[in-house]
């Protein structure tokens, strides 16, 4: 066996997540939110002997808390009521979108050279996982515990035949559900030919372009309009991560940072293109899942596909 497992937390519910993804986009919190629990899981259980080494996310039902008006394309978002001040006036606040949630996470088990055997141990580091998770915020939603299902350790094979007829039996479990999958390459061809008729073209005019919804006019007379995308599939854009727009500031140097003993830089979000599949419709476990790249020569912080060995 290899020192690869997977463990799957299973139909977690989360109320009140955060669904402001990114400055352009709203809706499914970006991986940066599970990648950082992650981490957060793992800094709460040091004592467990393995590392998280790829984030995997399944989405089950997601509802977000904003409504639109009959006839309407805007949507409003559901924002709580804050108390009062002395004046009787509200108080100012920064819009704070909301989301419920359940979905299932994914980890890759990095063991090392050790092996954990699934049934006795493993699942007991698992339940461990689950357990901790509870108590923690995922993605600034509040955890519901749950029992309905329980936590699974799955030892990864070491041949790729035996690998994929192990997911197949995995997936049941997180059907029906959809998986976000990178889909950065096809943003970049879509740019290519955009810019062969235009070449002022941006990545921002290629994705608004394949995420847009195009009507054509009838062929014929008497036909009605067709509406349909460049692409097939479910694509979305997808916040990945940070850039850099300023050097690297020595701590307690920024006024008024969250943190003075951790150096500060200012960053802005970067957003790429997505796409929600069904998990049957992947080959292999390692094509859900996500990990983070950096670079600190160039200030970029991306989460990228765990298959992937540069950033984007």
């Amino acid at each position: 066996m290899s020192n690869k497992s997977l463990i799957i937390l299973p139909h977690i519910s989360v109320i009140n997540a955060n669904l402001i993804s990114g400055p352009l986009t709203w809706g499914f919190p970006p991986m940066t939110a599970f990648l950082g629990a992650a981490h957060r899981l793992m800094r709460l259980r040091p004592d467990l002997p393995f590392k998280i080494d790829g984030v995997g996310v399944v989405c089950h039902e997601f509802t977000p808390q904003a409504s639109k008006a009959p006839g309407s394309f805007m949507y409003s978002l559901h924002l709580s009521r804050l108390p009062l001040n002395e004046k009787g006036e509200s108080a100012s606040f920064v819009e704070d979108g909301r989301a419920h949630m359940t979905i299932s996470l994914v980890f890759m088990a990095d063991t090392g050279e050790e092996y954990i055997d699934a049934e006795r141990e493993g699942t007991g580091y698992a339940e461990i996982m689950l357990h901790t998770l509870q108590g923690m915020r995922l993605a600034g939603g509040s955890i519901i515990p749950s029992c309905n299902k329980e936590p699974v350790w799955e030892s990864i094979p070491e041949s790729l035949e035996d690998q994929q007829t192990a997911f197949r039996k995995l997936c049941r479990s997180l059907l029906p559900g959809f998986v976000l999958v990178n889909q950065h390459d096809l943003l970049c061809s879509h740019l290519k030919e955009m810019r062969e008729k235009n070449p002022d073209a941006t990545p921002l005019d290629a994705l608004l372009d394949i995420c847009a919804l195009h009507h054509a006019p009838p062929a014929e007379p008497g036909e009605s309009w067709t509406s349909c995308r460049r692409y097939p599939g479910w694509l979305v854009p997808l916040p990945l991560g940070y850039q850099a727009i300023s050097p690297l500031y020595e701590a307690g140097r920024v006024k008024n940072a969250r943190d003075n003993e951790t150096p500060f830089c200012f960053v802005e979000s970067v957003c790429s293109l997505g796409e929600w599949k069904s998990p049957h419709r992947l080959k292999l476990p390692q094509e859900m899942l996500w990990r983070y790249a950096e670079d600190l020569d160039t200030g970029e912080y991306h989460t990228v596909p765990y298959t992937c060995n540069n950033q984007l």
